[in-house]
């Protein structure tokens, strides 16, 4: 993870939930204290996964929808054509039928 961040806009006002920085001495700052259990979450973090994907995979009560949301509504997609013998664009992390085609949202450093 290099940078991570949840911000969400309740009557047009943003309001931070998680700001996330690889590059700071206290990688994950969560304003307002608005996460439950997120000492927890941020200190079993694998240093190479998001927050938000780590916690929905664990699932927690308040991010485990939102990381759903993610995994339906978004998709890679591949802008750049390929060049035989290369690994990149990775390959997608899995598929399924309602992203028939499509490659599954995933993350890469």
């Amino acid at each position: 993870m290099e940078a991570e961040w949840l911000h969400s806009y309740p009557r047009g006002r943003r309001r931070v939930w998680l700001d996330g920085d690889a590059s700071r001495d206290e990688e994950y700052d969560f304003p307002g204290g608005r996460i439950q259990d997120r000492a927890r979450l941020a200190r079993t973090t694998r240093p190479n996964a998001l927050f938000l994907s780590h916690a929905g995979t664990d699932n927690h009560p308040q991010l485990t929808p939102i990381f759903h949301w993610f995994d339906r509504n978004l998709w890679w997609i591949d802008c750049c054509p390929r060049v035989a013998g290369t690994a990149w664009p990775q390959a997608p992390r899995s598929a399924s039928p309602r992203h028939e085609g499509h490659p599954h949202p995933g993350r890469t450093r």
